[in-house]
């Protein structure tokens, strides 16, 4: 009963552990105990059970670092895609090299004037780019406020009005993309890069009208090449094709015939 209690659960309990290592990164102490009873689970089982496995491919090595023991292995040697199982590192990263209580900081000046005539002045909005992923994030609600902040601010010095531009400055050089990734995952928004600069999670928002065959884009998407060639069927099998560095952008596939319009959630070319 205990080693199916964890076959069964331990897969909540480890996204349990790692939401609260990415939230409040108290209970890393937790991980290694909930890897080693999945492992021990499984080496009781000779194979994991859960449901539709037959649709799957999992592997798992686990092995002691002080006394050199294989305390789990299975499919060890099949070559497989990570996928998701890679953020365990990022997290495991993150602990290592950073503060609990990091946060990123988004510096922003206005340069310019400092006199506002009738509440108008000439000057420009730098923001000093710390390369913060949840800027304006559906995934983070409390920074969807950046925008506001900014606006708020600019409102309480009696301004209302500003002549000039937007100028980002990033603070660090980042890598947008590796080579090593999936191309297939790349248009899609769950493939958007990591930027010197990042809002909205790097994505825009794709709406094709099936009645009048058009589509609009919710964003301003400099040299998009867009081509979009989708049939009616009994269900949905949207493809998203854009190379690395591109803005080519395919859309094909099919679409559910019941619906009049397709979303589509797509990265930002870099």
């Amino acid at each position: 009963k205990f080693v199916q209690f964890f076959s069964t659960n331990c897969s909540f309990l480890i996204n349990f552990v790692i939401k609260e290592l990415i939230l409040n990164m108290k209970l890393h102490y937790l991980l290694p105990f909930v890897i080693l009873f999945h492992a021990l689970s499984i080496q009781a089982q000779t194979h994991l059970n859960f449901k539709n496995n037959a649709a799957a491919t999992v592997g798992i090595y686990v092995q002691d670092l002080k006394t050199g023991k294989v305390i789990a292995n299975q499919n060890a040697n099949v070559a497989m895609t990570p996928a998701s199982v890679t953020k365990s590192i990022t997290v495991a990263g993150a602990m290592l090299h950073l503060n609990p209580d990091f946060s990123y900081r988004t510096n922003v000046y206005l340069v310019g004037e400092t006199i506002s005539h009738n509440n108008s002045i000439n000057a420009n909005i730098v923001v000093s780019s710390s390369s913060d992923p949840t800027l304006e994030s559906e995934h983070f609600p409390k920074n969807k406020i950046f925008v506001e902040k900014i606006v708020e601010n600019i409102l309480a010095i009696g301004v209302d009005s500003i002549n000039g531009e937007i100028i980002v400055v990033p603070t660090r050089q980042v890598e947008d993309y590796s080579n090593s990734w999936m191309v297939e995952d790349v248009a899609w928004d769950y493939g958007a890069g990591y930027r010197n600069f990042n809002y909205k999670d790097n994505k825009f928002i794709i709406t094709y009208n099936v009645d009048s065959a058009t589509f609009v884009i919710n964003e301003d998407i400099p040299n998009l090449d867009l081509s979009i060639d989708i049939t009616p069927a009994q269900t949905s099998n949207i493809i998203l094709t854009r190379g690395l560095g591109s803005t080519s952008l395919s859309v094909s596939g099919n679409y559910n015939q019941n619906r009049h319009e397709v979303k589509m959630s797509c990265s930002l070319p870099s």
